[in-house]
């Protein structure tokens, strides 16, 4: 029998009759002409039909992108502008600045946010008439330290501080403090608050005679701590910062506002005033927030200030926070 052409077929008829053919030219077009037209109506199909009733982000985007050269830019296969609707619906639709946000304040990327229920910071802070450290920690107990819910909190902090007594005379000392604290926070892609309040204890020795100083020795008071943070624009990013104590009246507040100038890094003016019984201060600095420092996060902030003896000073302040 002879050799079958390449792309024929066989077929059998009757009893041992086989009979070899290739396949029409004509049906082998039609079908494949068939296949590429489903094939583009699909296509056709699914990028232009809206989702769920709705515009489809095709549609939405060109018919908001009207820029001729971003349009060229998309129909050449060149780069998108970051900022242009049709990016944002052929790449990722979510707004950005949840993520930007907790990046800054926490380290991080707020899709991990659940993994985290630990925050440790440190603050070092350094004038002409105090020296202060603290070491900080939050714990989220239910939900990420970066999500709405419970809070629990401890802080410890030791220094060194003067204020003048008479003349050029100035009366050093020393103390350290202890707070235990629990609360709640509130957290929403553009805005945040915490709320906590619990026992603190002090103690404070004098370093220099002072007879006429009775801020000596061991104190326990009630302690609030406030945290505000928002971001009113894209760019610009506000925090506030308060505490106060209950027995002696001693208070402190400080409010920054800050322009981001590129990789999440907020650069921008912050007031701080600072009240312990008869002692105020009060501070001008400029803030940058948001330093990476391996894996931390970093604010320095520096700037003068005046107190109520009559003396302006420079200071110098740097915090460091990191989630676990």
């Amino acid at each position: 029998m002879g050799k079958v052409a390449p792309g024929g077929t066989v077929r059998r008829i009757g009893d041992g009759l086989i009979v070899a053919r290739r396949p029409a030219l004509a049906s082998t077009v039609m079908i494949s002409a068939i296949v590429l037209i489903l094939a583009t109506s699909v296509s056709a199909f699914v990028h232009t039909v809206p989702a769920c009733g709705g515009e489809s982000p095709i549609d939405r985007a060109l018919r908001r992108d009207r820029n001729d050269h971003g349009f060229r830019q998309v129909m050449q296969g060149g780069d998108y502008d970051d900022g242009s609707p049709l990016y944002r619906a052929l790449h990722d639709d979510r707004d950005d600045e949840e993520t930007s946000f907790h990046r800054v304040l926490y380290g991080g990327d707020s899709a991990s946010a659940a993994l985290y229920k630990t925050l440790v910071f440190s603050t070092s802070d350094v004038s002409a008439d105090a020296r202060y450290s603290k070491l900080g920690i939050r714990y989220a107990p239910l939900n990420g330290i970066d999500a709405s819910g419970p809070l629990v909190a401890t802080t410890f902090s030791a220094g060194s501080y003067r204020y003048r007594k008479t003349g050029r005379r100035f009366i050093n000392g020393l103390s350290a403090s202890v707070v235990l604290a629990a609360g709640y926070q509130i957290v929403r892609p553009r805005y945040g608050a915490a709320l906590l309040a619990g026992p603190a204890a002090d103690y404070r020795t004098l370093v220099d005679r002072d007879p006429g100083n009775q801020d000596v020795g061991f104190r326990a008071t009630a302690h609030v701590v406030a945290d505000l943070w928002a971001k009113p624009l894209r760019n610009v990013l506000t925090t506030f910062y308060a505490r106060g104590e209950g027995r002696y009246g001693d208070w402190y507040a400080k409010a920054f506002t800050g322009y981001d100038i590129g990789d999440s890094l907020f650069l921008g003016p912050e007031l701080a005033y600072t009240s312990e019984g008869n002692w105020t201060e009060h501070q001008l600095g400029l803030s940058l927030v948001g330093l990476p420092a391996r894996r931390y996060r970093a604010k320095v902030t520096a700037g003068i200030g005046a107190n109520s003896d009559h003396r302006s000073s420079r200071f110098l302040s740097v915090a460091l926070w990191r989630r676990f």
